[in-house]
């Protein structure tokens, strides 16, 4: 059974986060942060995707999107983030994260690949 996808936008720090995780709650869904999922990609790619100078391929990491299995899970109370089976929560928290997930986040083919995903 499909469940439904709600999306909600809006500026920083005006509770978007806040509202849909009530919503998923009384709804019995799933919350879905895509700041998370765009963090796990990135981590992927820290992990895969190197070039020789130690940057993100992007061409490689695009390539391996259909390797890149992620899940939420709620954890009484708590948002889990799944990568290929493996709990990668800490992990999406590092500087060296932060410090790249918005080039992954910016790309159109990461972008649409997971929009795709999302709807079906």
């Amino acid at each position: 059974m499909k469940k439904p996808v709600i999306a909600i936008d809006g500026y920083s720090s005006t509770g978007k986060s806040s509202i849909s995780k009530i919503i998923a709650d009384k709804l019995g869904l799933i919350h879905m942060d895509t700041g998370a999922l765009y963090r796990g990609v990135t981590w992927f790619a820290l992990q895969n995707c190197l070039d020789k100078e130690g940057k993100i391929d992007l061409n490689t990491l695009f390539s391996s999107l259909d390797q890149i299995h992620l899940e939420f899970k709620n954890n009484d109370g708590t948002l889990v983030l799944y990568l290929n089976n493996t709990d990668i929560s800490k992990e999406i928290r590092t500087n060296e994260v932060s410090d790249n997930v918005s080039l992954v986040a910016k790309q159109k083919e990461v972008r649409d690949y997971y929009c795709s995903l999302s709807v079906l």
